[in-house]
């Protein structure tokens, strides 16, 4: 019988998945951010609702957890000149925003 080979096109996809995930975890470690993987951790809905969709992808961050008022932000980088202007209308509505690297 033949060796049976996976779908390249799949087997591409989750090398690009593990490779986007260790440049996060990078990152992390160079901005002193922790590093979420949001495959393996719970979104909430209402977190994700803080944040309207056309803000969140400009400023390439996902609300991911909320907790009274702490709102967990998975970020790709704290650099993008977007987030402040987030980062600042959540502290405006009392929020106290936490950063976490992601690859998205």
């Amino acid at each position: 019988m033949p060796p049976q080979f996976s779908d390249p096109t799949k087997r591409l996809g989750e090398i690009s998945r593990k490779e986007a995930d260790d440049l996060a975890q990078l990152l992390s470690q160079q901005y002193h951010l922790p590093y979420t993987d949001l495959a393996v951790v719970p979104v909430h809905t209402e977190a994700l609702s803080l944040i309207e969709e056309p803000v969140a992808r400009q400023a390439q961050l996902a609300a991911f957890s909320l907790g009274g008022k702490k709102v967990q932000l998975a970020i790709l980088t704290p650099n993008n000149p977007h987030l402040k202007k987030v980062i600042d209308t959540l502290r405006a509505q009392e929020y106290e925003p936490e950063l976490y690297i992601t690859s998205l």
